[in-house]
């Protein structure tokens, strides 16, 4: 996925390792990895805002992908995945939090 673009799928990687970089001044900084079992674009889903990371594979990599419209019938059917995806993206809120608290001391 890249940074900017419009797009509300989210992703799980089921192989390999993904990079998360954020563009700033025109350089890219890696801000995390993700991990297979992990969830991604749970951001955009929620806010319907544009992407605010471009996810990059670093090795072989396979995903599995669950189309907004998928993802929303399917939570009609188990809201139960809503409760994991808002912990999942918490969880991601909160890192960035504290990396940002990081930086500026």
């Amino acid at each position: 996925i890249w940074q900017g673009e419009r797009n509300d799928d989210v992703y799980f990687l089921i192989d390999g390792q993904l990079e998360v970089l954020i563009s700033r001044d025109n350089q890219s900084e890696r801000v995390d990895l993700i991990e297979p079992g992990e969830m991604f674009g749970e951001i955009a889903f929620f806010t319907e805002d544009p992407r605010y990371a471009t996810v990059r594979a670093v090795t072989p990599s396979r995903c599995f992908v669950l189309t907004d419209a998928d993802l929303q019938l399917f939570a009609f059917k188990h809201p139960a995945i809503l409760m994991q995806m808002a912990g999942a993206l918490a969880k991601r809120l909160a890192d960035m939090y504290k990396t940002s608290r990081k930086e500026t001391v």
